[in-house]
């Protein structure tokens, strides 16, 4: 399956300044959006101000991670190093 995946964090402001690096410690994931193949969406919450999370969100996630034999991303570094943080890997 070909999957498009893009993350949303939040971002830390400090001495005026905004941190966008996954590694800031305050930096959250706020959400998943996923596109796969055969047209299934699906928008996973995490830590996000206006949405409760998604029941089992990251076990969602995971399960199309694992599922992907192609991933398609706009930004795969950056969004990988803040899937890591919160424990979703690629696998294979």
């Amino acid at each position: 399956m070909k999957l498009t995946l893009d993350i949303e964090n939040t971002v830390t402001k400090r001495n005026g300044k905004l941190h966008l690096d996954p590694f800031e410690p305050d930096n959250t994931m706020v959400m998943v959006g996923m596109l796969d193949d055969l047209g299934h969406e699906d928008i996973v919450t995490f830590d996000h101000s206006e949405q409760q999370p998604t029941t089992e969100g990251r076990y969602i996630v995971q399960k199309k991670l694992d599922d992907a034999a192609l991933l398609i991303m706009h930004n795969a570094s950056h969004d990988l190093h803040v899937a890591m943080g919160v424990r979703l890997y690629l696998r294979g």
